[in-house]
């Protein structure tokens, strides 16, 4: 059986345009082209004439290789400037300083003077009884508060699931102006 045909790829206006050009190029003498067949290979010119020498060449490989360890060493140098332009980034700056400086000595004066009240003398400490008392009463309001947060979940319960349609308890909740511990 005979090898079928390929159809031929559609050329696109790339295609096209780069003929164009490589064919005017070759009609001034930029480039040179060879006929093979039915179409012309373009190659650029080359002059015989015009070639290195081996001293020439054992130069430029030894440029080549002083380029490439001067590269090796400036990413080097690159990588330790990175490293301390980031540090000085990270650090604060001056206004930044000064702010938090303020902002300390305020916390300092504010501290002071809460201490100057208990040094001065008119504070009296509480005794064992008066603190026993403090911590009983608070574990009474702590249990109190517990049962209450319960049976307010319970009758949370008990509203949202016969609320209407269109109406979720997030809105429900909005509407109500409920606000729930932190």
């Amino acid at each position: 059986m005979a090898p079928r045909k390929e159809k031929p790829e559609k050329v696109g206006t790339e295609q096209i345009n780069a003929a164009k050009t490589l064919k005017e190029m070759h009609e001034r003498g930029d480039i040179e082209g060879k006929a093979a067949g039915k179409q012309l290979v373009y190659h650029a010119k080359q002059d015989p004439n015009d070639f290195m020498s081996p001293e020439e060449l054992t130069a430029m490989d030894q440029e080549i290789e002083s380029v490439r360890s001067d590269i090796v060493a400036r990413k080097a140098e690159q990588k330790v400037l990175q490293a301390t332009c980031n540090v000085l980034k990270s650090t604060p700056t001056t206004d930044a300083l000064r702010d938090s400086v303020s902002a300390l000595e305020a916390e300092k004066d504010s501290l002071e003077a809460r201490l100057r009240v208990f040094r001065s003398g008119d504070v009296a400490p509480v005794n064992v009884e008066g603190k026993e008392k403090a911590e009983r009463a608070l574990r009474t309001m702590q249990r109190q508060a517990g049962n209450r947060k319960k049976i307010f979940w319970e009758l949370w319960a008990m509203v949202t699931e016969n609320q209407p349609e269109g109406i979720t308890k997030e809105d429900l909740w909005e509407q109500l102006g409920l606000e729930a511990d932190a």
